[in-house]
């Protein structure tokens, strides 16, 4: 069972965390307790889809900076 502030503190840390490799169990974990969150009556459905895509988004963007300094890499070798 988790507690709304520990659910927050979590969401707070992945949000928080620019290392890709370092936010992807945050993440997980994140998802698996928003949807405990939820059975529990802690968060509303609509609250939890709402933390889910801001998750969810800053998730891709850390994807997307990795993407884009690997293709770099490959357009100037020199890096």
């Amino acid at each position: 069972m988790i507690t709304e502030r520990q659910l927050l503190d979590l969401l707070q840390r992945v949000l928080e965390t620019d290392d890709l490799l370092a936010v992807e169990p945050f993440h997980r974990r994140a998802m698996y307790y928003l949807d405990e969150a939820v059975a529990q009556n802690l968060v509303s459905a609509r609250r939890a889809a709402q933390h889910k895509e801001q998750v969810n988004k800053h998730l891709q963007s850390l994807w997307a900076r990795k993407h884009e300094a690997v293709y770099a890499q490959f357009e100037d070798p020199a890096r």
